[in-house]
């Protein structure tokens, strides 16, 4: 994607993030973009996953770029 395009939408979603019906993230989309993504995903659920995680893939086996972090 050419730098003109990543800059209108980082543009583009900083002004939308703004109005209350913009929080949060699509299901099952992983926006790169969104800096706190864990909250963003999985709110208050994180604490358990992340226990779950650590129980049941200890060696983060099951793992892609924004999956539930062991820590």
């Amino acid at each position: 994607m050419g730098r003109k395009r990543r800059t209108f939408i980082g543009r583009s979603g900083s002004e939308l993030r703004c109005l209350p019906f913009t929080r949060g993230a699509y299901r099952d989309y992983a926006d790169r973009l969104i800096s706190d993504w864990p909250a963003a995903y999985y709110g208050e659920n994180l604490n358990k996953l992340k226990e779950v995680k650590r129980r049941y893939d200890p060696e983060n086996f099951f793992h892609f770029e924004q999956s539930i972090p062991l820590a």
